[in-house]
C-alpha cells in the first residue's frame, strides 16, 4: 500500500488542506485498515484500469 500526504493551499485564503492519498492496489491485506479510514471521507476518488 502506498500513502502520500500533500498539503495544498486554498487560493485567496490563509487556509490549507491536507490530502491523504492511499493506493491499496485492491489487496485484501489492507481491507480491515481501509474500512476504518473510509468510514467518513470528505472526498472519494476512485481510479481503476481496465
Amino acid at each position: 500500500m502506498d500513502l502520500v500526504v500533500k498539503t495544498v493551499p486554498v487560493p485567496d485564503t490563509g487556509d490549507s488542506v491536507e490530502l491523504f492519498i492511499f493506493d491499496s492496489a485492491g489487496k485484501e491485506l489492507f481491507s480491515e485498515m481501509l474500512d476504518k479510514l473510509w468510514e467518513s471521507p470528505n472526498v472519494l476518488c476512485l481510479v481503476y484500469d481496465v
